[in-house]
């Protein structure tokens, strides 16, 4: 199965799922803090996931502008932009063109 683990520079999923046998890659616009850089796609995950076949996607997208453990800044978030941003960013790779998300 080709697996894309979008925002994870750690490699740590990824390296679980090519332990499985998988053909799996991390993908983040940071570089790779694993030691597989070989399986590290370092690019905007949106543009990865639009531009290839994926069979699955485990995604672990910032939450920085949306965890309620935060919700004391919601305000400010949101008049500044960066809560809707978070939130379409959330919504395109929940709506990415992969079967199983």
């Amino acid at each position: 199965m080709k697996v894309l683990l979008a925002c994870e520079e750690s490699q740590a999923v990824c390296e679980e799922f090519r332990n499985l046998g998988h053909e799996a890659y991390s993908c983040d616009i940071l570089p790779a803090s694993g030691a597989h850089e070989e399986w590290h796609i370092k690019d905007d995950v949106i543009k990865v996931m639009n531009g290839e076949h994926w069979d699955l996607m485990v995604a672990f997208p910032p939450c920085t502008h949306l965890a309620v453990s935060g919700a004391r800044h919601f305000k400010k978030k949101q008049e500044d932009g960066r809560q809707q941003q978070a939130i379409d960013f959330f919504m395109e790779i929940a709506n990415a063109p992969i079967k199983h998300i």
